[in-house]
């Protein structure tokens, strides 16, 4: 057997060395265990088996070194026979080697290359060794309870006077931010800016146009994580935020395209009127399962995801429950790296592939740039990024985690190293992130606490209702959500100052609004009670539409005789099925439009078309 043609398992030791190794690589590994080896490979191999027998199994394991032994614990106390080098390495920091050995002796064999044979430990093997080897310790998550308020970033510069690089430190400012809090707030002023139906999106990709993104960056508390589209180096950054919450509010279907701009569905509706915390529990749980965007897609210095490199991309909720079930292990309320998250994910062995393919993708140029290409790309090129996006773009959004950050320019240098990254101030426009912490709120959609205690609710008094249908803010800021709530219902007249609008208030209630809810919102919201003008008002307006209200469509049937069309809206046959109007018109509601056709036909009657 080629051993560039390995298999994945082993039944016995004897099977692995035979068609594991060559025999010169079986000669060195049989003189580890005696002095004279014999010349025939199938000899060597029995000498070897015989070696291992009784307690020479665990007199290998005691001469190995402590990396050596740990290695085999690993693959021993685990449900696979192959040694993951990535874990391992996550883990511990350092890999004994287990690869393929070189007939030609470039590699000596030790011991460790006996238990491992390219890469596999032989099933009788580990069931041996499980009778004495001790398990492997846990993976700890490292924490810290504070984050610094400055980011040493170190780059290289050349000294045109003195001909030489030299090394250049920068302190940069971190910015902390607390998330919670802040998508309490935003996503009910997302929903409210979409129900005012001013957000554009594609209607083939979802994704909100760049009106909309705009839209929604100028009604989010404190905005978008980055206060402009440039980096100081026009460097584009772009909108990370305000490009994330159309998307999850689609994914949960609380908003639907109609025409070319998002509205609120019936599920959307009903959430303006649920507490926050329980929308963002529904909106994550649902972004873990969504299709509607790979957040790969939005590292786009790395091309080739279309075509026949799209069709090589793994699934996208593994890849998420991954990272989730390495959030869930960690503690609440600490500061952890994202680099040690990185390690975590592959040490507490919630390793993913971002592709199948690696070669369709590349930076700057399909040939030369491929990330096919051995040793060409470390782990935090792709499922790094990947990572990055998924963490700062969707879970901090929705509040799960708090973030540190600074600007992505030359944030990270694990990408210098890639033909055609040159000119590149940042693989990703979340390269800028450096540490995660899970919150209360994050804590309970992660399922790692039982229930969330949410903040209890301020009531802001906050407007004057005026005997003139004069609304005027009495405090500042105003929040988001409030304006925008005010939009639909009234005009704003001055800086400060808005008036009830009727015909905007019915326009709202047509769309499934409730004038009560209207008139409960002003209350909650003013400084003193309503005045007796304002109240009858919408006592007016609520007792005038509770008159009206809509039976859907309806076919209207011209009969040119009215006496014949009196008759035939009350015949026992169609009573039921028609209602009949004035000027000998028969009324058809279109549910029964079917039935009274059929029944009209049977008594002889047929409807011409106009």
């Amino acid at each position: 057997m080629s051993r560039y043609n390995l298999p994945d398992y082993y039944e016995t030791v004897e099977e692995a060395l035979m068609e594991g190794y060559t025999a010169p690589i079986v000669k060195n590994i049989c003189k580890l265990l005696t002095a004279k080896p014999p010349n025939r490979k199938s000899d060597m191999v029995a000498s070897i088996c015989n070696s291992i027998k009784g307690d020479g199994l665990r007199s290998i394991w005691m001469r190995m070194d402590n990396l050596d032994q740990t290695a085999v614990s690993e693959i021993v106390h685990s449900y696979e026979n192959q040694f993951d080098t990535s874990r391992f390495m996550a883990k511990y920091g350092n890999v004994p080697y287990t690869g393929s050995l070189s007939e030609y002796g470039e590699r000596k064999p030790t011991l460790i290359n006996l238990l491992i044979i390219n890469g596999t430990m032989p099933e009788d093997l580990k069931v041996r060794l499980k009778d004495f080897v001790p398990k492997p310790r846990s993976h700890t998550i490292e924490t810290q309870n504070d984050v610094s308020d400055t980011h040493i970033q170190i780059s290289n510069d050349y000294d045109y006077k003195s001909k030489e690089r030299i090394e250049v430190v920068n302190e940069i400012p971190m910015i902390n931010m607390e998330t919670q809090n802040l998508a309490l707030q935003d996503v009910l002023s997302v929903l409210r800016i979409i129900d005012s139906g001013k957000i554009g999106v594609s209607d083939k990709t979802k994704k909100p146009t760049e009106a909309g993104v705009q839209k929604i960056a100028s009604i989010l508390e404190h905005g978008d994580y980055y206060e402009s589209d440039k980096n100081g180096d026009s460097s584009e950054i772009g909108h990370i935020k305000a490009f994330a919450w159309p998307l999850i509010m689609q994914s949960a279907k609380l908003a639907e395209l109609s025409g070319s701009k998002l509205k609120l569905t019936k599920q959307g509706q009903k959430a303006l009127n649920t507490p926050p915390h329980e929308i963002i529990s529904i909106l994550w749980n649902k972004w873990l399962g969504t299709t509607i965007i790979d957040e790969f897609n939005r590292i786009d210095a790395i091309k080739g995801q279309k075509g026949k490199g799209k069709r090589g991309l793994s699934a996208v909720s593994e890849r998420r429950r991954c990272i989730v079930d390495t959030l869930a292990l960690c503690p609440v309320g600490k500061w952890i790296t994202v680099e040690n998250i990185f390690k975590s994910i592959r040490a507490l062995d919630n390793n993913f592939v971002v592709t199948r393919d690696e070669w369709s993708l590349y930076i700057c140029e399909p040939r030369y740039g491929s990330l096919g290409y051995d040793g060409s790309h470390k782990w935090e090129i792709l499922q790094g990024r990947y990572t990055l996006a998924f963490l700062f773009e969707y879970a901090a959004t929705m509040g799960i985690i708090d973030v540190a950050y600074i600007p992505p320019s030359m944030a990270r240098d694990d990408y210098y190293s890639l033909w055609g990254a040159d000119s590149l101030e940042f693989l990703s426009r979340y390269d800028g992130l450096q540490y995660i912490r899970i919150n209360s709120l994050g804590a309970w959609c992660l399922g790692i606490s039982e229930s969330y205690k949410a903040a209890p609710i301020e009531k802001q008094r906050i407007l004057k209702i005026l005997p003139n249908r004069d609304i005027t803010e009495t405090k500042t800021p105003f929040p988001h959500s409030e304006a925008i709530f005010l939009e639909t219902i009234a005009d704003k007249t001055s800086d400060k100052v808005w008036k009830l609008n009727p015909d905007k208030i019915l326009i709202a209630y047509e769309k499934g609004r409730s004038v009560e809810e209207v008139k409960e919102f002003l209350l909650a919201k003013s400084e003193h009670d309503l005045p007796d003008t304002i109240v009858s008002f919408f006592n007016d307006m609520i007792r005038r539409n509770r008159l009206l209200s809509d039976e859907g469509n309806a076919r209207l049937i011209k009969v040119s005789d009215p006496v014949v069309a009196l008759t035939l809206a009350n015949d026992s046959r169609l009573k039921d099925l028609c209602i009949s109007a004035e000027g000998g018109y028969i009324a058809v509601p279109s549910s029964n439009e079917n039935a009274f056709r059929k029944k009209l036909r049977e008594m002889g009657y047929g409807i011409s078309v106009s």
